[in-house]
């Protein structure tokens, strides 16, 4: 009976969830009611929570309750700014790229479903989620109203874990989510009130279990922790180191900047990008956690200075032919020079830690291993033979899926295993062309052997096969 295409905020609120969800089945557009209407609520909690770190400055300072509200009302801009922008916005935007992936997401989304009901947080039927057999039948995934609660309990679950786990007390967490949480002037005059709020933990917890929703999707921890075995508040504080390393609070912020700006796809398309790298930095750090400790954070972050040198210096690191690549991955973004730099860089970032940690292995510097690790990567095509595993890897089943990451994984092993060997074998005098000479014949077999898998139709076994193929270089001895 409705003819309108969208259902917003005030109008929202009059609709039932099942109303909303039998709409956007029809082709309406309608996100749950507590997303339209978000803004009123977070900014309640703003100003409760600035009031709570007011009550021991006017105790302690003297401040008259006047001098409390003409300080509340010179902030009213700022806390108007950060729950649009800050809260709001981006809540709404993260929903968006939800439900633009909700038919390729919808296994997982399915599975985040089952552990969500598992742990007791989340009842289906009283949410008006789908059931296994309904799930089943579905062809085009969640629609934004069940996304809408979906990642609502995405959040609660995750906030309750860092809540109940020794996170919060980690001292850059309080700089970095604490202090951005609050307008700048209660910041910069009362920090160490802001220190002692009550409610620290709580509001920690809960920007960081917003931020990583936000940022990476409701599946993003989930994924990590049952492809893992990890628990969520040790997945979210790998998130939360990987985000520190690669300065990613500043790249988001250039992100949000193309909201209005480009395409819908070319803002998809960046930020998949984004998600993707995050992801794959997240698995390396758990797959090593055991050189550093969950418990010990500050050893992974010794390397942003170093990340920082291999950022600034990619352009000379990368072999001819790779330098090709990237400067065409620059040219098919449709954004600014510099942010399309920061994106294209990402392809490469993501073998920083093992560049690093390979450097510190063999006494050689940062800038040499990753000239040498990259040569290794063009001289015997990894990039095909990635490339090829995603290709396979969209149209498998969830546990094939988990079969190509894992031999992918296997595959970054042997790249990093096989960087130190060639160093180390040519005692540092032009690692790569000494070991090619001792090499010869099994490169060669190794490249014929690729491309005559690349040309036919590639399927599991077969790139399980050439991977293998690739540990055996580990073992040849020069010839």
């Amino acid at each position: 009976d409705v003819r309108a295409s969208m259902f917003i905020e005030g109008g929202n609120l009059g609709c039932t969830q099942l109303g909303r969800i039998e709409y956007a089945n029809k082709g309406g557009h309608i996100n749950a009611d507590f997303v339209d209407n978000s803004a009123g609520v977070i900014c309640s909690d703003l100003e409760v929570n600035i009031k709570i770190a007011l009550v021991s400055v006017i105790k302690e300072k003297g401040i008259p309750l006047e001098g409390r509200n003409d300080m509340l009302s010179s902030m009213v801009d700022e806390v108007a700014f950060k729950v649009l922008n800050d809260h709001n916005k981006i809540e709404t935007k993260a929903l968006l790229l939800e439900v633009m992936q909700a038919k390729d997401h919808l296994e997982q989304h399915h599975r985040l479903l089952i552990s969500l009901e598992k742990s007791g947080l989340l009842n289906r039927s009283i949410e008006f989620l789908p059931t296994d057999e309904e799930m089943a039948k579905m062809l085009l995934g969640l629609d934004p109203p069940q996304l809408s609660v979906l990642m609502s309990y995405a959040r609660t679950n995750i906030k309750n874990e860092i809540i109940n786990s020794n996170l919060p007390e980690k001292d850059f967490l309080s700089h970095n989510y604490l202090l951005n949480y609050f307008p700048k002037r209660i910041v910069s005059e009362f920090k160490e009130y802001i220190f002692k709020h009550q409610l620290r933990r709580e509001i920690i917890s809960t920007c960081i279990a917003n931020d990583v929703v936000n940022r990476m999707g409701c599946i993003f921890i989930n994924n990590l922790v049952e492809n893992t075995g990890i628990k969520v508040h040790e997945a979210t504080s790998i998130y939360v180191v990987v985000s520190y390393l690669y300065n990613l609070d500043a790249f988001w912020k250039e992100v949000d900047k193309l909201d209005g700006v480009v395409e819908v796809d070319t803002y998809l398309a960046v930020v998949r990008n984004i998600q993707k790298f995050v992801g794959r930095v997240s698995f390396w750090l758990v797959k090593n956690f055991g050189k550093f400790g969950f418990a010990e954070l500050t050893e992974i972050m010794k390397f942003r200075d170093t990340i920082k040198t291999l950022d600034k210096n990619l352009v000379d690191i990368l072999d001819e032919r790779l330098l090709k690549v990237y400067n065409h991955d620059l040219l098919k973004l449709n954004i600014s020079k510099s942010l399309a730099k920061r994106v294209a860089n990402l392809s490469v970032l993501t073998y920083t830690l093992d560049i690093i940690l390979i450097s510190e292995k063999t006494s050689l510097p940062v800038l040499d291993v990753g000239k040498i690790y990259f040569e290794l990567k063009l001289l015997l095509k990894f990039d095909l033979i990635m490339e090829a595993a995603l290709q396979v890897k969209s149209h498998s089943s969830y546990w094939d899926r988990s079969v190509i990451s894992d031999a992918l994984d296997d595959l970054s092993d042997y790249h990093y295993n096989l960087t130190i060997k060639v160093i180390i074998s040519s005692h540092k005098v032009n690692p790569v062309k000494v070991w090619i000479n001792h090499q010869k014949r099994h490169i060669e077999h190794h490249n014929s052997l690729l491309n005559e898998m690349i040309t036919s139709k590639l399927d599991l076994s077969r790139l399980i096969f050439i991977i293998r193929r690739v540990k055996s270089l580990l073992y040849k001895e020069n010839v």
